[in-house]
This record gives structure tokens, sequence and C-alpha cells, in this order.
């Protein structure tokens, strides 16, 4: 009954807040945009002046696991920037589409 897309903030992509999202939004601007937030009423307020959209300094990504037992990815830490990754991926492991259908022709590949 409640789906709704989770946008994925690039770096000066403006990210209209809803109240599906307000608190990974405010997460991700306190700890690392460094910005005066607050949340009122499921709305996001930077410097005490209400923001329907907010733009962000960087690229972020979502990392998810899928170990059902310990939710230890973006589920309970947020989003992570651009600037925290270290290294480069090379190749595709284990792959599924957006029907969690898993996708033999993707695995072991390796990126260019």
């Amino acid at each position: 009954d409640s789906v709704f897309p989770l946008i994925i903030p690039s770096k000066g992509q403006a990210i209209q807040v809803t109240r599906h999202n307000v608190i990974l939004l405010y997460n991700t601007l306190l700890r690392h945009e460094k910005r005066n937030v607050a949340i009122k009423h499921d709305s996001l307020y930077i410097n005490n002046t209400y923001v329907p959209q907010v733009r962000f300094s960087q690229d972020y990504y979502w990392f998810s696991t899928d170990n059902s037992v310990n939710l230890n990815d973006s589920r309970y830490f947020g989003l992570v920037p651009a600037s925290y990754l270290i290294g480069q991926v090379s190749t595709i492991l284990y792959s599924v589409d957006v029907h969690n259908e898993f996708q033999f022709t993707r695995c072991f590949k390796s990126l260019q």
C-alpha cells in the first residue's frame, strides 16, 4: 500500500522532500553535508527555513545486504557519500532485476 520511489541524490540534483524520505535526507544533510537542519511535522527546515526540496554537494550511494537478520546496510546507517568510497568495483558477483529474478548473464562479468 505504501510503495514510493527512493531517489538517491547526485551532486547538484534537486530532491523533493516527502514524508517518506525526510528522515533519510535529514540524516544525510546533518552528518555528511554539515547543514543546520530540523524536522517539524514531516517537513524539513534548513537554517530555520522550510525547504520543499534540497540539493547535495556530492554523489551518494545506497548499500544493501542480503542478510535479513543483520541489517547493517543503508537501511541502518543511511546514504554513503562518494568521498567515503575506497577502491573500485571490478566484477559483478550477484545480480537480480527489479522483480528479484536472478540475472545469470550479469554474474562474474568484469566492469570496464
